[in-house]
C-alpha cells in the first residue's frame, strides 16, 4: 500500500500557490492613477485690472493637454479677433488679440481636455484700464438651512466681493454669455472683474465637516457701466 508524505504533499501545495500569485503579479499590473490636469496660472489674473492692453492672454496647465479651445469676449459677449499659440510642449495657450484691445471689461472662455480624458471649462475675467467700483449692494445667498449676506458691487467693472462664512471650499460665479463657471480665489475679502452686464448666479459651498457641505446660491444684477 501507498502512502502520501503529509509534509511533501503540502511543500507541492505551496509551491502550487507562490507559482499562481506570480503569475497573476505578472498578468495583473495596476495602471498608475491620472490626476486630471490643473490650472497653474492664468494672464492678466483672474479678478484684476491692468492699466494696458495686454499683448497676450494666456493660461497655464501643470501637465500636458490633449486639446484646447480658448476664446477672448468683450463686455458685450463678442469673441475678439486673436491668433492662437501653443506654448511649452501644450502646457501652456495664449491668444494674441489682432487689435489693441481697447480700455473696458474681457473674459476669457476655455475649454482643455487633460492626458486622461477629462474635459476641463470655465472661465477668468480681468480689465484694462477700469475703475474701481464704490458702490456695493447686500444680496442674501440662500441654502437649505440657513442664509448669508454677501456685499458685492453693482457695476461693471473692478468691484469688491465679501462674506462672512468660515470653511468656504469653492465660489463660483455664472453668466449665460460665459456658458462656464467662474471660479474664484477662496477668501473672505477679494476684487473680482464682472466682465458683462445682466444677471449673475452666485455659488458658494462651504465645508462644514469631512462629510457635510453646505451649498448657498443666489444671483446679483450687474447695470450697465456708465459712459
Amino acid at each position: 500500500m501507498t502512502t502520501t508524505n503529509p509534509l511533501k504533499a503540502n511543500r507541492a501545495h505551496l509551491v502550487l500557490v507562490v507559482m499562481l500569485f506570480a503569475l497573476l503579479a505578472m498578468v495583473w499590473q495596476p495602471t498608475p492613477a491620472r490626476a486630471h490636469a490643473q490650472i497653474v496660472s492664468v494672464s492678466p489674473a483672474n479678478g484684476t485690472v491692468v492699466s494696458t492692453a495686454p499683448v497676450n492672454v494666456s493660461i497655464a496647465f501643470n501637465e500636458v493637454t490633449k486639446s484646447s479651445r480658448l476664446q477672448l469676449l468683450d463686455s458685450k459677449g463678442k469673441v475678439v479677433a486673436t491668433t492662437f499659440v501653443r506654448e511649452e510642449n501644450g502646457t501652456k495657450y495664449s491668444l494674441k488679440p489682432v487689435k489693441k484691445l481697447a480700455k473696458g471689461t474681457y473674459a476669457l472662455r476655455y475649454s482643455v481636455t487633460s492626458a486622461d480624458g477629462h474635459i476641463i471649462v470655465g472661465a477668468s475675467s480681468f480689465g484694462v484700464g477700469s475703475q474701481k467700483s464704490t458702490s456695493s449692494k447686500s444680496v442674501t445667498l440662500k441654502s437649505a438651512t440657513s442664509s448669508v449676506s454677501l456685499q458685492m458691487g453693482s457695476t461693471v467693472g473692478q468691484v469688491p466681493l465679501v462674506h462672512s462664512l468660515v470653511g468656504v471650499s469653492s465660489i463660483e460665479l455664472r453668466h449665460s454669455l460665459l456658458k462656464a463657471p467662474m471660479e474664484l480665489a477662496v477668501t473672505k475679502d477679494q476684487l473680482v472683474v464682472l466682465p458683462f452686464p445682466g444677471k449673475w448666479t452666485v455659488t458658494l459651498r462651504q465645508s462644514v465637516s469631512q462629510y457635510q457641505e453646505l451649498t448657498y446660491s443666489g444671483y446679483v444684477t450687474v447695470k450697465s457701466a456708465s459712459k
